[in-house]
C-alpha cells in the first residue's frame, strides 16, 4: 500500500515546469506575418478536411477578413466533428469574492465597493442543495483572487 500524502505537497516531478509547448507557441506568434497569406491560402484552409497550423495562420491572416461567413461555418462544422451536438451548462457557485486584484473588467475587483463574503461550509452545502434541486448537475467553483480569503486547503 502507497504512503498517504497531501494533496498540496509538491512532487519531485512538479518541480520543473515544462515550458517547451508555451515556447513554442511564442516562437510561432513572434514568427507569424498576418500579411503572408492570401485568399488562395485561406480558401484551401476552408476547404482543408483536417486544419493545419498553417491552415490556422491562413484563416486568422488579414486575407482571412472578407471569409468571416465562410470562417463561421467552417468553425461550426469542426465544433460539431469534436464536440457534437452538445450544450454543457454550468452553474456558478461563488465560495468567495474578496479579490486582491485590479482587473479592469471584474466586478469582483479590490476597487469596486461591493459587499465581501466567504462562505463556510454549512453555506456551500446549502447552496449545492439548492442547485441540486434545479436539475443542473456541473458546478464551477469561484472565487476571487483573495487568498486570505480563498487558500487551496479553503478550496
Amino acid at each position: 500500500m502507497s504512503e498517504k500524502r497531501s494533496v498540496f505537497e509538491y512532487e519531485a516531478y512538479m518541480q520543473d515546469v515544462d515550458t517547451s509547448l508555451l515556447d513554442k507557441v511564442l516562437k510561432q506568434r513572434e514568427a507569424y506575418e498576418c500579411e503572408a497569406y492570401n485568399k488562395k491560402d485561406v480558401i484551401n484552409a476552408l476547404n482543408a478536411k483536417s486544419l493545419n497550423l498553417e491552415h490556422l495562420k491562413a484563416l486568422l491572416s488579414t486575407a482571412g477578413e472578407s471569409f468571416l461567413e465562410e470562417l463561421a461555418y467552417k468553425a461550426r462544422l469542426e465544433t460539431k466533428k469534436h464536440f457534437g451536438n452538445s450544450i454543457a451548462l454550468f452553474t456558478p457557485l461563488y465560495l468567495s469574492n474578496f479579490c486582491a486584484s485590479k482587473c479592469v473588467y471584474c466586478g469582483f475587483q479590490e476597487g469596486n465597493k461591493i459587499a465581501r463574503a466567504k462562505l463556510d461550509e454549512k453555506e456551500i452545502v446549502a447552496e449545492m442543495k439548492a442547485i441540486a434541486k434545479t436539475g443542473l448537475e456541473e458546478i464551477l467553483l469561484l472565487t476571487g483572487e483573495g487568498r486570505d480569503y480563498a487558500s487551496v486547503e479553503y478550496i
